[in-house]
This record gives C-alpha cells, sequence and structure tokens, in this order.
C-alpha cells in the first residue's frame, strides 16, 4: 500500500496535481476502533451531534 501511494502521488506531483494524503496508526495487534457508517448517522442525527434544524 505505502509503494502504491508513493507512485501515485509522484505521479501527481509530477503533473502538478494536488496531493491529499492521511496519516493512519495505530497500536500494532490493538483493533481500531469501529467508525460508524454515514447510512447510520441519517437515521440516528442525535448520535452524530446534528439536528435536524443545522442541516
Amino acid at each position: 500500500m505505502v509503494t502504491e501511494s508513493n507512485r501515485l502521488a509522484k505521479t501527481f506531483t509530477n503533473r502538478g496535481l494536488p496531493v491529499l494524503a492521511f496519516l493512519d496508526t495505530h497500536e500494532p495487534g490493538k483493533p481500531e476502533r469501529e467508525h460508524v457508517s454515514f447510512a447510520n448517522l441519517r437515521q440516528h442525527p442525535e448520535g452524530c451531534g446534528y439536528t435536524n434544524e443545522a442541516r
């Protein structure tokens, strides 16, 4: 994955295109916490900190 990311970043940079990267780190052997899906946020807006009025 790192090799492919580097290849793509170099290709984009050589073409003058912007590159956006995220740093994803976690402890080895410790599973990452689950992320709430957007579908669940739409069904349960109170769980995401938004109200219908704020949308």
